[in-house]
């Protein structure tokens, strides 16, 4: 029948700097979703312009032995891409949540995931290169 009062904890002003370097983070993940996009985009569309120049030059296609491959870069590059943009959309959301209830901790794994996925993707460049 008679019930307590419910304490109200107040909640201390969370500083706006910490939202603004969230922020700033998750735009630095468009940043580099945006540029793997357009490089994917660009390899790609290049496959395509050096096919179609050896076809309007009646030239072989054999020219080409080495680079046929390489629009696999440009479809894995997109797929880094949309990557990005989710991870980071996802790291973005659960910073503001974590800020909120005051227990913020980097995500280690994902911030190493990612170095890992460009690191192989560049030793792979590099292997390519090296050896095409």
């Amino acid at each position: 029948m008679f019930q307590e009062p419910k304490k109200t904890i107040e909640k201390k002003p969370i500083d706006a700097r910490f939202y603004l370097a969230a922020e700033r983070t998750f735009l630095a993940w468009i940043r580099s979703a945006i540029a793997f996009l357009a490089f994917g985009i660009a390899i790609e569309k290049f496959d395509l312009f050096l096919k179609f120049i050896l076809k309007s030059y009646n030239l072989s296609t054999n020219l080409l032995k080495g680079a046929t491959k390489i629009h696999y870069l440009g479809k894995l590059l997109i797929v880094i891409g949309i990557l990005s943009l989710i991870f980071g959309k996802i790291n973005f959301l659960r910073t503001l949540r974590d800020i909120e209830e005051g227990t913020y901790k980097t995500s280690l794994w994902l911030y190493f995931a990612y170095f890992l996925t460009l690191l192989l993707l560049g030793l792979g460049l590099l292997i390519y290169l090296l050896f095409s």
